[in-house]
């Protein structure tokens, strides 16, 4: 999306993101929008008529202070998430905030959760499938997790890297660009009790390769930093890729496939992809 009209500088306080939608989306269309908060003496009727000269409608509304944290509550509840095919005695999760107190059901591996401003509470597909992915392949031992290791690319919450932890992964290394998921991260990792390494480090100078490398972005940057990521994959190792819009799916795997990946399993829900590849 982009508007080639000239507009009032320092105009917008923030906005969101243009083009592919965020995963906390919930659908999309071909009408375009943004949604900005402005300052309080912004020129309304200036921007109004600018916008009119491209064909954009403008709705202006004074921004109600709400309870954030208690409209956050209301929203997350706690998450559980089994393999692709259940087992007896295969664990699952229970993704619960730190406000709920649910009780967990037997074989069940509690995740403690405070998502603070980060992303992945569990709640959305693109991290359910992550975690049902790492279930398929630790729990269903086609990764031993003793002398397993697992890259977290967008750590958000953390909550891949820790689950991977509470299934005994040995070595454990979130990143994350945005200081705010790294801090979140470390005081979840604290919470339930896990050592992991956090950091902004950059994924091409991250030490090592990892039997499993989880990344779940947006396709665009997954497509991007596919050289880097396919790098830190070990050989004979998984990648989980996910932030994929289904009609995304098969350009996303096209790429991995050159550096040497093959299909192993997708998950969809009809909007998200979620792809698990091995490394030849």
């Amino acid at each position: 999306m982009e508007l080639n009209i000239a507009l009032p500088d320092n105009l917008f306080v923030s906005y969101t993101s243009e083009g592919v939608p965020p995963p906390e989306a919930r659908g999309h269309s071909k009408t375009a929008a943004l949604k900005a908060y402005l300052k309080r003496d912004a020129p309304l009727l200036r921007l109004r008529e600018r916008l009119k000269t491209v064909g954009w409608g403008f709705v202006a509304s004074a921004y109600k202070d709400l309870d954030w944290v208690k409209k956050t509550r209301a929203i997350i509840k706690p998450v559980r998430i089994a393999p692709s095919k259940p087992v007896r005695k295969m664990p699952s999760f229970l993704i619960r905030p730190t406000w709920s107190n649910v009780r967990k059901r037997p074989g069940e591996i509690i995740i403690v959760l405070d998502p603070g401003m980060a992303f992945g509470t569990g709640s959305h597909f693109t991290t359910k499938s992550c975690l049902g992915a790492l279930l398929d392949l630790v729990a269903g031992k086609l990764v031993i997790s003793a002398n397993a290791s697992l890259l977290d690319v967008g750590s958000g919450t953390g909550i891949i890297a820790i689950a991977a932890k509470k299934l005994k992964v040995k070595r454990v290394v979130g990143i994350d660009i945005d200081p705010v998921a790294v801090d979140t991260s470390g005081a979840n990792a604290a919470r339930n009790r896990v050592k992991i390494s956090i950091s902004k480090t950059p994924v091409e100078m991250v030490k090592g390769a990892f039997t499993i490398v989880a990344a779940n972005i947006l396709a665009d940057a997954l497509k991007k930093l596919a050289p880097v990521i396919a790098a830190k994959t070990a050989k004979h190792g998984f990648l989980i890729l996910s932030g994929i819009l289904v009609e995304q799916a098969k350009e996303v795997s096209a790429v991995y496939e050159r550096f040497g990946f093959k299909p192993f399993k997708n998950y969809s829900d009809n909007e998200w992809t979620t792809l698990l590849m091995v490394r030849r």
